[in-house]
């Protein structure tokens, strides 16, 4: 409820529906990240996800928090760009 609140005080259309997306972004993505397995198409949603997390949700916060969006948010970049590796499940 509050999560869903919150997405609609950012000004997202159906926040219910873009507060699913979103933490089935963050859960089923980090998931397929750390499997390698579609690991740019899932790290693509997270990156989308932290961008909005960072760049809106936590636009005026301190960076103490928005410390840890910033962190996903470079690391789902750097994989998005990179992908996952010749030992990922893509890589075989």
């Amino acid at each position: 409820g509050g999560f869903t609140a919150g997405i609609g005080d950012l000004g997202f259309p159906v926040p219910f529906v873009f507060a699913w997306v979103a933490a089935l972004s963050e859960l089923l993505g980090g998931i397929l990240v750390a499997l390698g397995f579609k690991t740019r198409l899932a790290a693509a949603f997270v990156f989308a996800t932290m961008t909005v997390a960072v760049f809106m949700r936590h636009a005026a916060d301190s960076f103490r928090v928005k410390e840890l969006a910033l962190c996903y948010w470079a690391m789902s970049g750097a994989i998005l760009l990179t992908g996952g590796g010749k030992y990922s499940i893509d890589g075989k």
